[in-house]
């Protein structure tokens, strides 16, 4: 009796627990942080086996509330994170216990480069390098001219503004680039704003060509290369949750370099016994901008368009050294030639970037009726104060 009693206990508690198991279920609570510790909005937090996902709130805070665990009284989980700024992050054998709720912070996790060309880098001690690639065509105005002649031991120095001329300058090149994230702040809502600062520093070719003013139907055209590097400062207004964003930015260039223009003309004639020249040109241009962008693919790709002002100026020193044969022996003529170049255009600006694993790719062009340039530029970032801490 009491073995059949036994039994009939056991399936009678079989039968009251089994309802129980079967709707065993769990909670998971935390917070997702980057290395910063700002809280990630608009987080996607998702349960492996499960279509069930969340969305962090403007604290960062997540909660997945009655979690399945199908007749078991614990259970192992991967919980995944995504970020739109976010590479996969994720736990593996989270334990989830009947009737409980698990705490599973993210803390210190790495963002990923934004596609856009604003803020690839945002917060304190975040960096991004690559390289850069440029190519631009323009129209230079001629300023203010002075031309100084020295026969022997004389000089004479004459000078002047020749109005309307046009200089056409084409330069290319490439360059080692970096940006440097700084401390993101709110505006309003959950809209942040996050600078960077970039430079850059590499070489480039220049050509200038213009029709010679002291013998028309002569042509200036001077080849040169030289040190390219530059520097800036932008600034991108972001919501986590949004597609859009909002840039303004200021770049700085500058191109250093010397060479030999070649031939001497206008100054070649069947009396010039030789001829020898030396040039030095600086070229620098200051570039204000907004941009307006739009994200598609969840954020992988994103497509801007903005105006644009840039102001170019080039000072351009050449030294020419002609030698004279007469009756009466050789004369040695220099001419030293100091030409100061500008150009102010307002420029259309139009690009498209696209994320590559924890960076991006980006192609830019900037354009109107006299002006066209193409910029090509690949970065990838990393956390300096988590390799720091690390070492």
């Amino acid at each position: 009796m009491r073995t059949i009693g036994g039994r009939l206990a056991t399936a009678l508690g079989l039968m009251l627990l089994a309802p129980q198991l079967a709707w065993a279920v769990a909670n998971v609570a935390g917070t997702v942080t980057d290395t910063q510790g700002n809280a990630l909005a608009g987080a996607t937090v998702k349960l492996s086996d499960s279509d069930v996902e969340v969305k962090t709130d403007d604290k960062g805070r997540y909660e997945i509330r009655n979690v399945d665990l199908k007749g078991q009284r614990e259970e192992r989980r991967t919980v995944v994170v995504t970020h739109p700024r976010l590479d996969r992050a994720e736990r593996k054998d989270v334990v989830l216990e009947d009737g409980k709720t698990t705490r599973l912070d993210f803390a210190g996790l790495l963002l990923a480069l934004l596609v856009g060309p604003y803020t690839p880098t945002p917060g304190l001690g975040r960096v991004a390098v690559g390289p850069l690639g440029q190519y631009g065509h323009t129209q230079l105005n001629l300023g203010d001219e002075s031309e100084t002649v020295t026969v022997n031991g004389s000089s004479s120095t004459f000078k002047g503004t020749s109005a309307g001329r046009d200089f056409t300058l084409d330069l290319g090149g490439g360059a080692a680039q970096g940006a440097v994230g700084l401390p993101g702040f709110p505006v309003v809502g959950n809209v942040r704003a996050n600078p960077w600062i970039n430079f850059m520093v590499g070489g480039a070719a220049a050509r200038i060509r213009s029709e010679s003013p002291v013998a028309p139907g002569s042509t200036f055209d001077l080849k040169t290369s030289g040190v390219l590097s530059g520097a800036g400062a932008n600034v991108a207004f972001e919501c986590p949750d949004c597609p859009y964003w909002l840039g303004v930015g200021y770049d700085y260039w500058r191109l250093d370099a010397s060479g030999r223009r070649d031939p001497c003309v206008p100054f070649s004639s069947p009396a010039v016994a030789s001829c020898s020249s030396q040039v030095d040109l600086t070229i620098q241009a200051h570039q204000f901008s907004a941009r307006v962008g739009r994200t598609f693919s969840n954020n992988q790709v994103t497509v801007y368009a903005g105006p644009g002002f840039t102001w170019t100026r080039g000072q351009n020193d050449v030294r020419i050294d002609r030698v004279l044969a007469g009756s009466g022996g050789t004369t040695t003529i220099t001419n030293v030639v100091d030409q100061e170049l500008k150009a102010s255009r307002v420029v259309g600006i139009v690009g498209v970037a696209a994320r590559i694993g924890p960076g991006f790719g980006m192609l830019e062009t900037r354009f109107n009726d006299k002006d066209v340039s193409v910029l090509f530029r690949l970065m990838v970032g990393f956390d300096l104060g988590a390799l720091l801490g690390a070492r």
